[in-house]
């Protein structure tokens, strides 16, 4: 496998979406979500591969909007 830098968030999100278009079984752990992030267009896309998505609660960063957004289908 090959290195690769990314220098910005231009470069992670098509390198995400790319990875999202392979990908068998997504597992997504994060600190917080929001309605604005899940719905990039690799994720969404991608949204019958996830079988796990973790999302943490702390410093209230994580909004209802998000949970709401995927069903309920986030781990809190």
């Amino acid at each position: 496998m090959r290195s690769r830098l990314l220098t910005s968030t231009t470069d992670l999100a098509q390198v995400f979406q790319e990875w999202c278009a392979k990908a068998d079984d997504i597992r997504i752990v994060t600190a917080w979500a929001t309605t604005d992030r899940l719905d990039c267009p690799g994720l969404t896309a991608a949204q019958n591969r996830i079988s796990t998505l973790v999302v943490g609660l702390g410093f209230y960063s994580t909004s209802p909007e998000a949970q709401e957004s995927t069903g309920g289908r986030l781990l809190l």
